[in-house]
């Protein structure tokens, strides 16, 4: 992520409120972050802070402005700020390794990483010329500094293998929890690690030589051979010992608290950051936003995303970029349109660890900071939606009037629903000409940005990147979903509805040997024909085994021929053939009709124990 000295980006650690957490029905708080840059901010908006958000990144010389908030609100938890795998040279965070390498007697440059060959290489538009360690003109290590983002060559790469990783380890934890903030008694409550993700950005342009010195077979700076060094070698297996060494902190910080760790993956996925257990919480800066994010499968992907994550222990933070345009394409939200359709994909996708936070402003003196960061549309979901009631749902699919292919997202909560049209590819745009008629399951009142709910509607017009959100209409649906109470449809026979899975979408370290059991509302057609249910392990293929039903016909139950293979993925596929006795076919879109190939198919996974 880029910033200046005094501009720097990112947010939080978890607060795991996991009652539930996962797929399925969320009973936790929603959960706000804030982003806070300056200090001296007035005592009426600390209040408001203090009653609205949950946790805040802020740099360490902010600590009375910390304390108020903290005094405020206890459970509120600040997280000091690290670059991680770079440092300003010189700067604060390269003058705490100076003092612990001298007094360990190391050398400073074993944090750094080296170019192993003179090297020119272009950054902002700048060339610079580096002499080579070992193989080029270097009288220095120090001279040979990997550098990154800046053209006035001032950002260095750090290096996590050998004595680097335990300089740097002690680095980020003396400087987060060394001292409390300064002029007070308080102490973070855990460290927010930027730059962190599976790739390392803006390494720049390597015009000649680049190879670098600490990786095995010297790749070429930026290339894809260094890249997973720097990933799976490098920076990886550092967090991972770090993240430990936070798991105890009980014991040996200051104020006797465990300290959290966060870490900046941007919007670059890579499941390691759950399987390997790098974090408590996940900042996904940028993420998400309906105008930004592209692709049918991009929300869902997203929301499984999320229950993985939480399955797992580990928090998200969704830093939104609030987005309006595209570049290129026609078409243009207002900006309160744009935080409402951040806030409708954060709805759908969220899990009870997952932290929201618009990309407003991070400035809480700015003058407009509280409509840029905050509408009176969040204070609706906060008081007045109630909670998540079932998975993510593909609503509809279809083209739109353009000719484009879309697919409309959804999330049933107790008392309404949440609907999101991210755009379908990247050179789409959002005319009010790609707008289409969506059905509603049920009858529900729009909420507009600021908080007003209309008239009720069964349907309505959506167009490309715009979400929306609903309470219950005044005598229509109640918000059900897979685990919540049934739609009505009139007096017409209401189609098959998919209650509830065991084991739960996204769930982990499922045993061997366990079945699978799918509730529904009503008794199923006697006999259940075997096409009905499709069961495929990522290592052992498609699964024979026992189709049966328990519960009066309301269970499906099946039962593998054989043990399910340690760590594997299991998808389970429902067909939309799948019929009550009273011959009325599943709906898993929730559009009361059922059986449509395409949108009444329903599918869930989860992974078997090592």
């Amino acid at each position: 992520m880029m910033r200046n000295p005094r501009l720097r980006l990112g947010l939080t650690g978890a607060l795991l409120l996991a009652v539930g957490a996962g797929a399925g029905t969320v009973r936790a708080e929603k959960l706000h972050g804030i982003v806070y840059y300056v200090d001296k901010v007035d005592p009426a908006r600390q209040a408001l802070i203090a009653e609205r958000y949950h946790l805040g990144l802020i740099e360490g010389h902010y600590g009375p402005d910390a304390v108020a908030i903290k005094s405020l609100n206890p459970d509120f938890k600040w997280f000091e700020y690290n670059s991680c795998t770079d440092n300003y040279v010189p700067g604060t965070e390269h003058d705490g390794l100076v003092a612990i390498a001298s007094v360990n007697g190391w050398d400073i440059d074993d944090a750094y990483l080296h170019f192993f060959e003179d090297t020119e290489i272009v950054l902002e538009g700048d060339t610079l010329h580096i002499p080579g360690w070992g193989g080029g003109g270097a009288v220095s290590r120090e001279e040979a500094r990997v550098p990154v983002f800046y053209g006035s060559n001032t950002r260095k790469v750090l290096n996590f293998t050998g004595r680097g990783r335990y300089l740097n380890k002690l680095g980020i934890i003396d400087r987060a929890f060394g001292e409390p903030f300064p002029g007070t008694s308080l102490y973070p409550d855990g460290v927010f690690l930027d730059n962190a993700a599976f790739k390392l950005w803006s390494t720049g342009t390597v015009l000649e030589g680049g190879r670098v010195a600490e990786a095995p077979g010297n790749p070429v700076y930026g290339s894809n051979e260094f890249q997973e060094w720097h990933w799976f070698e490098n920076l990886s297996p550092f967090l991972a010992a770090l993240k430990d060494t936070l798991e105890g902190s009980a014991a040996w910080s200051a104020d006797g608290a465990r300290k959290e760790m966060m870490i900046n993956v941007t919007n670059i996925w890579n499941d390691s950051y759950v399987t390997s257990d790098l974090a408590d919480i996940l900042c996904m800066e940028f993420q998400y936003s309906p105008v930004r994010n592209w692709g049918p499968s991009f929300v869902m992907n997203a929301y499984q995303r999320e229950v993985m994550a939480a399955a797992a222990g580990i928090g998200t933070l969704q830093l939104a970029k609030i987005q309006t345009t595209v570049s290129g394409e026609t078409g243009a939200f207002d900006y309160d349109e744009g935080l409402l359709g951040n806030a409708a994909f954060w709805l759908v996708t969220r899990t009870s660890t997952t932290v929201f936070s618009p990309m407003g402003t991070f400035n809480p003196m700015k003058a407009e900071w509280d409509t840029l960061n905050w509408r009176g549309v969040l204070d609706v979901v906060n008081d007045d939606l109630g909670e998540a009631v079932g998975d993510a749902f593909v609503v509809t699919t279809g083209t739109d009037p353009v000719g484009a292919a879309y697919t409309v997202t959804g999330r049933h909560y107790d008392n309404g629903l949440a609907v999101v049209r991210n755009r379908g590819r990247w050179d789409e745009g959002l005319g009010t000409e790609t707008a289409v008629t969506v059905p509603l399951p049920g009858t529900y009142r729009r909420v507009d940005p600021d908080g007003n709910s209309g008239g009720n509607v069964t349907h309505i017009d959506l167009r490309n990147g715009e979400g929306a959100i609903f309470l219950s209409g005044d005598t229509g649906d109640t918000g059900g979903g897979p685990e919540g109470p049934p739609d009505p449809v009139g007096d017409l026979a209401r189609p098959l509805r998919l209650v509830a899975t065991n084991p739960r979408h996204g769930t982990v370290n499922v045993p061997a040997g366990a079945p699978v059991r799918i509730e529904f509302d009503g008794s199923l057609q006697q006999p259940v024909p075997a096409d009905r249910m499709v069961v495929t392990g990522s290592e052992s293929g498609a699964r024979g085994g026992t189709l049966d039903t328990e519960n009066d016909g309301r269970r499906l139950v099946f039962l593998p021929d054989s043990p399910w293979l340690p760590g594997e993925q299991v998808v389970v596929w429902i067909s939309p053939s799948l019929a009550r006795a009273d011959g009325e076919r599943l709906d898993a879109n929730r559009d009361a009709v059922g059986g449509t190939p395409g949108l009444d198919a329903f599918s869930f996974q989860f992974t078997v124990a090592p």
